[in-house]
């Protein structure tokens, strides 16, 4: 059984603020096929993030360009499937 899932449409609405990598976005980049990629939001700044672990076993934020991003959703808005 299929599930329609309710994809919110990006720059026409804008996630709120998250500590995590809580969102999933879709990546549409010319002459590549769509993906998809979990990220964070900083609301103040208006931009998507990613956690990179460095050598040293730390982690900093890293920007994600917004230019290609179509559509997001929260993690915990797609259903679970049934058994």
């Amino acid at each position: 059984m299929m599930m329609n899932i309710c994809w919110h449409k990006y720059p026409d609405e804008k996630p709120c603020d998250t500590s995590d990598e809580s969102i999933i976005i879709v990546i549409n980049e010319p002459f590549n096929k769509p993906y998809t990629l979990m990220c964070g939001y900083n609301e103040r700044e208006h931009y998507f993030f990613e956690y990179r672990l460095h050598t040293d076993g730390e982690y900093d934020e890293a920007d994600i360009s917004d230019e290609y991003i179509t559509h997001w959703i929260y993690v915990d808005e797609i259903p679970l499937p049934k058994e």
